[in-house]
């Protein structure tokens, strides 16, 4: 792979759901007569870390895990994949800002993995160890999945975003 081609990638695609726009997002109300689509539920869930791991946290219903919201799609055409950061203030993860746009990716046959990564009292460096073991287990898994390993994004909300950093 080029060096800067995964960054291009991460550009590109960036710009490319911008232009899909918040639009295409699941209405969850609506003043219209219209009926709301149902919501897609995760089609797998990989916890990070082996149970007993002390990557995993004081609360074991906030434990590190990647939600999936896999397409359905014909043939054997491989698909990209994007890891979702929600933010949240470091205190808490905005659910808000997690599987609607895993969904929207899933909408437009792009695997959606929702990251839920540790936060407080957890502190840096865990909420990088946990996007990049997201990464290694999204790459590792990648034709399982059917996901072209050279096409794996991560995107992050506020305080999400700073989860992920090129270095």
């Amino acid at each position: 792979m080029k060096p800067n081609s995964r960054c291009t990638f991460i550009k590109t695609s960036s710009l490319c759901l911008g232009a899909i726009g918040a639009g295409s997002l699941p209405t969850f109300a609506s003043n219209t007569a219209k009926p709301a689509k149902p919501l897609l539920a995760p089609t797998k869930t990989q916890y990070l870390w082996s149970e007993n791991s002390v990557n995993n946290g004081p609360d074991p219903a906030k434990r590190p895990k990647l939600e999936f919201y896999i397409p359905k799609t014909a043939g054997d055409q491989k698909r990209t994949a994007v890891i979702v950061c929600p933010g949240g203030g470091y205190g808490g993860l905005a659910p808000h800002e997690a599987a609607p746009f895993a969904q929207l990716m899933a909408a437009h046959s792009i695997v959606g993995a929702v990251l839920t990564y540790r936060v407080s009292p957890n502190r840096y460096p865990a909420p990088i160890a946990d996007a990049l073991r997201a990464m290694r287990l999204i790459c590792s898994q990648a034709a399982e999945l059917n996901i072209d390993p050279a096409k794996i994004g991560i995107m992050g909300f506020s305080a999400g975003g700073p989860t992920w950093h090129q270095q």
